[in-house]
């Protein structure tokens, strides 16, 4: 006979064996409820972080879209500035 079994026979016979048996079944259960638990928290801040990865891509575009527009207004002003300056030279 295999332990398992022996095991189970005697926690059958026994009330203070079959009562660790219930009590160590209720806390597995505990805790598999508790693991379970931990894991759809895993699993929602794993969609919060996404979603951060996506606001914070966003923004970087967002950024470098208004960088290249001000670089573009500025090499603009400083083209008007040299025509100016060339029209003035002219005038003088």
């Amino acid at each position: 006979m295999n332990l398992i079994a022996k095991a189970k026979g005697l926690a059958l016979r026994s009330p203070l064996l079959r009562a660790v048996v219930v009590r160590t079944r209720d806390k597995a259960a505990v805790v598999a409820a508790r693991l379970a638990g931990e894991r759809r928290m895993a699993e929602a801040a794993h969609g919060r972080i996404e979603f951060m990865e996506l606001e914070i891509y966003r923004l970087r575009s967002d950024l470098n879209r208004a960088v290249a527009q001000a670089q573009r207004e500025r090499d603009r002003n400083l083209e008007l500035l040299r025509r100016l300056k060339a029209a003035s030279d002219v005038n003088a």
